[in-house]
């Protein structure tokens, strides 16, 4: 039940929301004036049964079919008769907009009237509640002047509630500062409004009660013409909350009177009530308030006086004529300054007189599907146009199926290639917020003619080819754009073009002509090249036949031997030639070989001879060889003719090893002890016949190493002492500080009674990174407040220890990994 319910709610609301989609279709005003948008265009009505000197307002129902019509004292029904209940109201026809007519949200049948009185009169801001059920379906009232507020100017405007749904009632305080907007929903209208008190006060002279309030489409600003007071305010509107803020005060050189917003809700239009009217154009995305002051531009000039603007279905904005048989129009309000055309007297009222006000609408809920379309010939793009401004989201169907997935868009303003000839069915849904409306039209496909001129022709220069785009005896034939003739005569290679047309659509179609020509062969001439280095010859003329010296048929042929070359180059039985001899210079050759080290004190020759050749070494010398006894890059550019070669070595210095295998030495059995013999470049023979640059002693004994490199050698001999020490002290080979708490820190064990001990640590630089004499503190892996690297360590560790009733002194050394 609960989900039955929610889905009928939001079907009422949808349905309300469907209501104002084409709430503006008829607009009545003025002196039994009319106008009704069919198709988005305004056609003139006289059925018109209300006089109103300023403010009046029209609603239609969700087909645009008319319900009522009001000037604020007096209802008329789509009739065009007053309604039983539908007089006294408590508005007055001279105020600037004593009524608007809102939809009832979720009451389709429902429609609340808004009124205000004249110049800050007592009966203020009051509705009354039109009933479409009664009096036989054309309405009655059921409620009337149901007062909230008083005293109010003469501004009255209504703005969508950001939900899409419900709908807001503004006006403001007479002698006052202070907005008042009042929240419509389904529930009724909420008598406590969401007040703003912001810009300046309206009050004093009757004339600051006058002049138009209005919302722009997107219902996120409102503006108001004060007109005794010579200004135009301009206010952010929050239309979920009803706030208002961000004044900006306009100063206006005459008594503004109508407001209105282009479409885009970029620009804000007011009238000037003086002689001759002035309309001014505001540029609301200029930025700062003195920016939006500084962008005003008067876009018209009326002999006359100007009364009320108002935008209507079809994007344009209408301008009242005060006490004349026309209205102007402000064709294009979307476009910066005089660009947007204002038209004096483009709509005709058949007689019957505007007067200072245009019906009063919810029109930020206004949304009507409208579109046009231009270039209606098959196999060409038909461009469509929708007419309304910024909607949502928008969906095309063309009616032509026989497209696939082409016969949709959601573009804008998309096109659609039809490629037959006939009627087709086009369907345009434009959603803005909640709102959806559908407009479908049948258009007409003119057939475009199809001509044909069959396939590519060849011929030979002095023959003459009769071309023919088929039969279309009333059409219009021209040739490449200038021959207009049924056929045409082709005796040379030439891309032929030709245009039919048939009642407006144009069809194409090209041929290419190609008469045989000698084809131009250029191998680019005689050619000396460096032996080694590529050559490719190309015939050029792409696509053509190619015979070279050995009967080879590509475009191009690779060169590796000297001689001469030539080619044939064939196009429809015509040969064009061309020939080239090739000569290959002999290239110089370096090579010093691998990168290598010489001892101190000795020169190694580079030689760099080549015949007939120049030399350029890094240094800029120019011998042809060197000699070199220092470290270093040495690199050399050779070149003999146009031929160059080059080669580089690295050169390193290297001295006699130096070996010191340390101090002699006692440690315990057990210890590990390494003694490092390491010398770059060298090798090694230790007394055991061992090779490694590092031995571990484990006997007491000499130890003794010869280090070789190509500088000579270099030897020391150490004697070690291994003990069996009672006081035994143990110490990890590695240790991992990860922080896992597994073998995180360096250290020591000993098993003696009484122990001291004091151990550092070196890394493979010699460098000290750690000492301790405390037994409970190791290393933690870390050297000036950083991890140390990975790699081996070097440790010493001195101690005395006592413990089965002897006596230890000693030192050990070893080492160990770090590894994280």
């Amino acid at each position: 039940m609960v989900r039955f319910i929610s889905i009928l709610l939001f079907l009422l609301c949808f349905s309300c929301l469907k209501l104002n989609a084409q709430q503006d279709n008829y607009w009545y005003f003025g002196d039994f004036a009319g106008l009704y948008f069919s198709g988005g265009s305004p056609s003139v009505l006289t059925n018109g049964a209300m006089s109103a000197f300023e403010g009046c307002a029209t609603i239609s129902d969700d087909n645009g079919i008319l319900q009522f019509y009001t000037n604020g004292n007096m209802v008329w029904s789509r009739n065009h008769v007053p309604m039983p209940n539908g007089n006294s109201l408590n508005g007055d026809g001279a105020a600037t907009q004593t009524a608007i007519i809102v939809p009832a949200p979720g009451i389709p049948t429902q429609y609340y009237i808004f009124t205000v009185d004249t110049n800050g009169g007592p009966r203020g801001l009051c509705y009354s509640i039109v009933d479409m059920t009664l009096n036989g379906g054309t309405g009655d009232l059921t409620i009337k002047n149901v007062l909230l507020e008083t005293p109010v100017t003469e501004k009255l405007t209504a703005i969508r509630h950001g939900n899409g749904i419900d709908a807001w009632v503004l006006v403001h305080g007479w002698n006052s500062s202070t907005f008042s907007a009042y929240r419509l929903t389904a529930t009724g209208i909420n008598p406590v409004p969401a007040t703003t008190t912001i810009g300046i006060n309206h009050g004093g002279i009757f004339n600051n009660s006058h002049g138009y309030l209005k919302a722009s489409a997107d219902a996120k600003k409102i503006a108001c013409a004060i007109r005794g007071q010579n200004t135009v305010e301009v206010f952010d509107f929050n239309n979920a909350t009803g706030a208002i803020s961000n004044a900006v005060t306009i100063p206006i050189g005459s008594q503004p009177y109508g407001i209105e917003f282009s479409p885009n809700n970029q620009y804000l239009y007011t009238s000037l009530t003086n002689n001759p009217g002035i309309i001014r154009q505001f540029d609301l995305n200029s930025g700062s308030a003195a920016n939006i002051i500084a962008s005003g531009v008067n876009v018209a000039s009326f002999a006359g006086f100007l009364g009320a603007l108002q935008r209507g279905p079809d994007g344009k904005i209408y301008v009242c004529q005060f006490q004349s048989t026309s209205l102007a129009t402000i064709n294009n309000p979307d476009v910066a300054g005089t660009g947007c055309n204002f038209t004096p007297n483009s709509i005709f009222l058949n007689g019957r007189i505007g007067r200072y006000g245009l019906p009063n609408f919810l029109q930020s809920f206004v949304i009507v599907a409208e579109f046009t379309y231009a270039d209606t010939c098959s196999w060409s793009p038909t461009n469509f146009t929708t007419v309304f401004v910024n909607p949502d989201s928008v969906l095309w169907n063309f009616g032509d199926p026989f497209t696939g997935s082409l016969d949709t868009s959601t573009a804008l303003n998309p096109s659609h290639t039809y490629f037959a000839g006939g009627t087709y069915t086009v369907k345009l849904k434009v959603w803005q917020g909640l709102l959806m409306d559908s407009v479908v039209k049948t258009i007409t496909i003119l057939e475009t003619p199809q001509p044909n001129l069959g396939p590519d022709i060849f011929g030979c220069i002095g023959d003459f080819i009769t071309v023919s785009p088929g039969n279309f005896p009333s059409a219009t034939i021209t040739w490449n754009n200038t021959i207009v003739a049924p056929d045409y005569l082709i005796n040379k290679t030439d891309l032929v073009t030709v245009e039919v047309e048939l009642i407006g659509c144009v069809g194409y179609d090209t041929l290419q002509s190609t008469f045989g020509t000698t084809p131009t062969v250029d191998l680019g001439g005689d050619k000396t090249i460096c032996q080694g280095d590529p050559l490719v010859l190309n015939a050029g003329n792409t696509g053509l036949t190619y015979e070279w010296q050995d009967g080879s048929t590509n475009q191009t042929y690779n060169v590796t031997l000297p001689g001469t070359y030539f080619v044939g180059v064939t196009d429809a039985g015509c040969t064009g030639y061309d020939t080239v001899t090739v000569i290959i210079d002999e290239k110089p050759f370096v090579n010093f070989g691998p990168d290598t080290a010489i001892c101190a004190g000795f020169t190694l020759f580079l030689d760099a001879t080549n015949a007939n050749s120049t030399y350029l070494w890094q240094d800029g010398s120019t011998n042809s060889a060197i000699f070199v006894n220092d470290k270093g890059t040495y690199y050399v550019l050779i070149s003999s003719g146009n031929c160059t070669a080059t080669d580089t070595i690295f050169i390193d210095l290297q001295d006699k090893p130096e070996v010191n295998l340390g101090e002699d030495t006692v440690f315990c059995d057990g210890q590990t002890y390494l003694i490092n013999a390491y010398n770059y470049g060298a090798s090694y023979v230790w007394q055991d016949g061992s090779t490694d640059s590092v031995y571990f002693p484990s006997v007491t004994g000499k130890v003794y190493v010869t280090a070789t490199n190509l500088c000579g050698e270099g030897a020391d001999t150490v004697s070690v002492t291994v003990n069996t020490c009672n006081c035994n002290v143990f110490l990890p080979n590695s240790f991992t500080p990860n922080n896992d708490t597994k073998n995180d820190v360096f250290n020591y064990k000993y098993t003696c009674t009484e122990f001291f001990a004091s151990l550092t640590i070196y890394n493979r630089f010699g460098q000290q990174v750690f000492k301790s004499i405390d037994n409970s503190l190791g290393w933690d892996g870390f050297y000036e407040g950083k991890p140390a690297p990975e790699g081996v360590y070097v440790y010493v560790l001195k101690y005395q220890g006592y413990d089965d009733g002897r006596y230890a002194d000693e030192t050990l050394r070893g080492n160990f990994s770090l590894v994280r």
